[in-house]
């Protein structure tokens, strides 16, 4: 008999990870691609995924992950819930477990961003 293995899930593709993506041009509140707008800024943010449940967030700027908001998050199938508080703050909607860079998820209040690296979870800078 054939020994098979599970397909990855989720919550352990994302556990101890940090997941930084950027904004698609088509995404809610960007200016990318807009008539009348004279540059276009690359804006690159950053969730860092605890083994404990917790979740940082923030911008992401010259190689450096920066701590703006903690908060904790649960896996639900291919979707990502956070709270903040006790309180849902949003979702990242997933299409599949195994990511990759280049591949893109809905942000619940953003739009569809695409990631632009994953690394290892690791220091935050804090932001001021």
């Amino acid at each position: 008999m054939a020994k098979t293995e599970s397909a990855p899930s989720l919550a352990s593709a994302i556990q101890n990870k940090r997941l930084c993506f950027e904004k698609n041009a088509n995404a809610r509140g960007s200016t990318k691609g807009k008539p009348g707008s004279t540059t276009a800024v690359k804006m690159i943010m950053h969730a860092q995924f605890g083994s404990d449940g917790t979740v940082h967030m923030g911008p992401y700027m010259e190689g450096k992950a920066f701590d703006a908001a903690k908060g904790t998050y649960k896996v639900d199938g291919l979707t990502v819930n956070i709270s903040m508080n006790g309180q849902e703050e949003g979702s990242l909607t997933f299409s599949r477990a195994k990511l990759a860079k280049g591949d893109t998820f809905d942000v619940k209040e953003l739009g569809e961003v695409t990631i632009y690296r994953i690394e290892k979870a690791g220091p935050l800078t804090p932001f001021r």
